[in-house]
């Protein structure tokens, strides 16, 4: 009787419960680093994020995608004023909603947007879900994504749009960053603990007593007392016995304090080389991570190129997902607008606006689109490019 009981329970669980899927999906494709000395697994942005190398990365990621605007054309290139592409959220703004976004792919490697629709089925905001408690389910035939578990209710695959940093073939979640080099950051966690309790757990003593003359283990344990100020029984002396913590010392005894230098005792070379790691791992130059090789020598030049590739092989990265999965919700083609980044002072940005107005692939307004400012009346029409006047000339004869 007690067995099929048990057998029935367990049945009921299975069938009404997601946790048994839970169980069986590893963290280790969830972001979370595991802590080797608890055994425990531990959140990354509880774990990893307290590196400051790591903050820094993250916050340059958020900070650029925070800058950018986001424009919407129909098929035939013609500009569309969307409600969604303007505030895709109703609580957050839209540089928020774009942080986390990118936070969850640079931390998980997946960023789950769930569609919130009107009675009309009309999509009213994009809900950015915590990555961590979200599970894919699939089709036992297929593979494929057929919906979503979350906090015990499934949700069918065409109300949650799945965004992914780099997905290896075969393989359901998207790899971050963070999973990628456990390791590296499991490191960068040990020495900052290491660094930070050195002379309390290392067993590395603040100073010596040396004597010129001969003493014995009880003389010596009896000044090691005195100095830590301790009675003979070993127990603390209190302050009003010695309030100004005065040390006597006898039989030619002196303090030789051992003195690390700052660099010693703050790890500097091995944080240097974390942050360049971390600087690495996540494709950020080294000048945004306001740190550079020793050796290194940084121009304007250099530092100008070194951006436009951070925003070609690592930012869009995270930005062409966004671009798609907006694209086929909608129907109409959404691309953010990256030239501010492209183009890093005031006068390159706009001599690039002048060359664009000159030859009349831009309007007024879209220029001012641009940089952010109103519309003016009559500014949408393209001006005509200028004709050189040798070839007037050629022309004409």
């Amino acid at each position: 009787m007690a067995g099929w009981i048990t057998r029935t329970l367990s049945a009921l669980r299975d069938a009404f419960d997601v946790s048994p899927a839970l169980r069986a999906h590893t963290y280790a494709t969830t972001a979370a680093i595991p802590d080797y000395n608890r055994r425990v697994w531990v959140d990354p942005t509880q774990s990893a994020a307290t590196i400051p190398a790591v903050y820094r990365a993250l916050d340059v990621l958020v900070g650029s995608v925070g800058q950018l605007t986001l424009k919407s054309t129909d098929h035939a290139g013609q500009r569309v004023n969307n409600q969604l592409v303007r505030r895709p959220s109703l609580t957050l703004s839209r540089a928020e909603w774009l942080g986390q976004i990118v936070l969850a792919m640079a931390t998980d490697g997946n960023a789950f947007l769930h569609t919130r629709r009107a009675p009309n089925g009309e999509v009213l905001e994009l809900e950015v879900w915590a990555p961590a408690t979200v599970l894919p389910d699939l089709d036992a035939r297929t593979g494929r994504e057929t919906g979503y578990w979350r906090n015990g209710k499934r949700y069918p695959a065409r109300d949650v749009l799945h965004l992914t940093k780099m997905r290896l073939p075969g393989q359901v979640r998207g790899l971050g960053p963070i999973q990628a080099a456990q390791a590296t950051l499991r490191g960068a966690l040990d020495m900052r603990d290491t660094m930070g309790a050195w002379f309390d757990t290392t067993g590395q003593p603040a100073g010596v007593l040396t004597s010129d003359q001969q003493l014995s283990s009880a003389d010596a344990l009896a000044y090691r007392r005195a100095w830590n100020n301790l009675d003979a029984e070993g127990e603390p002396i209190t302050t009003e016995d010695n309030p100004s913590r005065v040390k006597v010392l006898g039989k030619g005894l002196r303090y030789e304090p051992i003195l690390l230098k700052p660099s010693d005792a703050l790890w500097l070379e091995a944080q240097s080389y974390t942050t360049l790691e971390v600087a690495r791992l996540f494709g950020i130059p080294a000048s945004l991570m306001l740190a550079s090789p020793e050796g290194d020598s940084q121009t304007y030049a250099n530092v100008e190129q070194e951006w436009i590739g951070f925003i070609r092989f690592t930012l869009m990265a995270y930005l062409r997902p966004v671009e798609e999965a907006l694209s086929a919700l909608l129907e109409i083609d959404v691309r953010f607008v990256v030239d501010a980044l492209l183009r890093t002072d005031t006068k390159s940005r706009y001599e690039a606006h002048a060359v664009a107005l000159s030859n009349g692939f831009l309007t007024v307004n879209e220029v001012r689109a641009l940089e952010g400012l109103p519309p003016l009346d009559g500014g949408d029409q393209p001006r005509r490019p200028a004709i050189p006047a040798s070839t007037q000339k050629a022309t004409t004869s």
